[in-house]
């Protein structure tokens, strides 16, 4: 049973180390998200220098993930494609919005699959928080790509505001759901990025534009995209703190474990040079 945990554990721990590398590319799916959804809304007139840079930066976190999981490769091409489209201005915001989602929904449910190695209820509270972080930190940019959108077209778009209101809601649920396993340590962090002035502002902007459907849109698009982009990296911060107290009861317990196998097995050679 010893050996079978240990197993588990190495093999978690192996993917503990990829994971951090698919979260880098999550978090750059999503800015590219963003910016394209701002550069459709503009018909093209606004973050294409943003978006042609952001691409780059997704291709390197790309390159990492495929160099050791050649299974991501057909997402990758999927992303190419999508890029094409975008640039020609031959998709709406909204259908482009919803093309990266699904890429970005395919890389979390492939991280999810790393359940199933846990064993270890301390290990499993863990990924359970940084698992809602995660969903936290992909509502908030749907939030953020949705209204960039709608604030680069200057006008009120119900399917944009739509995105973003179910998005809201997604943010909710998962921050329940964090709140309900993070440590002591996660929820000081959390509230200091939940108190603090630009989580407030976010939150203002957000209720101003998906409340009053028939409001003048006059909210600065780059002002928007900067400071939601802001509050995610804050998320960021935090999320790479539990990651590390992730790898950290991994190591722990894999240590315990190989401890446990030598005892048990210098005891067994011990009672067989006895008998």
């Amino acid at each position: 049973d010893s050996y079978n945990n240990l197993q588990s554990l190495s093999h978690l721990k192996k993917e503990a180390s990829h994971v951090e590398n698919i979260s880098l590319l999550i978090n750059s799916l999503q800015k590219e998200r963003g910016y394209s959804s701002g550069y459709l809304g503009s018909h093209g007139t606004a973050f294409y220098s943003e978006l042609l840079k952001q691409q780059k930066q997704t291709d390197s976190f790309y390159a990492k993930v495929v160099f050791s999981h050649q299974e991501y490769i057909p997402n990758k091409k999927r992303v190419a494609k999508l890029r094409k489209k975008i640039l020609s201005c031959s998709l709406s915001s909204i259908d482009a919005f919803s093309k990266y989602t699904q890429i970005i929904n395919h890389l979390l449910a492939n991280y999810l699959t790393m359940a199933k190695f846990i064993k270890d209820n301390k290990i499993e509270e863990v990924f359970n928080a940084y698992t809602n972080l995660l969903f936290m930190e992909e509502s908030i940019g749907k939030m953020r790509g949705s209204l960039n959108g709608l604030f680069s077209q200057k006008k009120q778009n119900n399917q944009l505001a739509f995105v973003a209101i179910s998005a809201k809601g997604e943010y909710v649920l998962a921050q329940q759901n964090f709140v309900a396993y993070a440590s002591a340590n996660a929820m000081k962090e959390f509230h200091k990025i939940a108190e603090g002035k630009n989580y407030l502002w976010v939150e203002n902007i957000f209720e101003t534009y998906t409340k009053n459907q028939n409001i003048s849109v006059t909210q600065n698009p780059k002002e928007w995209f900067n400071n939601a982009t802001k509050l995610i990296e804050a998320f960021n911060k935090l999320e790479r703190v539990e990651l590390s107290d992730f790898n950290s009861l991994i190591n722990k317990d894999i240590t315990q474990f190989k401890i446990n196998l030598i005892i048990n097995f210098s005891l067994l050679i011990f009672i067989t040079f006895i008998l």
